[in-house]
């Protein structure tokens, strides 16, 4: 419906791993803020090893 995916994977005895995509749409935010957003968005996403 808002364009978004969850997707999930599972190794055994690892763990599973879930991950939440939704769009965002940045508006009026500080050029500092922007860039920043800008470049994590575009990076993979973080995994925790726990």
């Amino acid at each position: 419906m808002l364009g978004g995916k969850i997707l999930v994977s599972s190794t055994e005895e690892q763990g599973s791993l879930f991950s939440v995509i939704f769009p965002v749409k940045i508006e009026q935010a500080d050029s500092g803020i922007s860039k920043l957003l800008s470049s994590v968005l575009e990076k993979e996403p973080l995994h925790s090893s726990s």
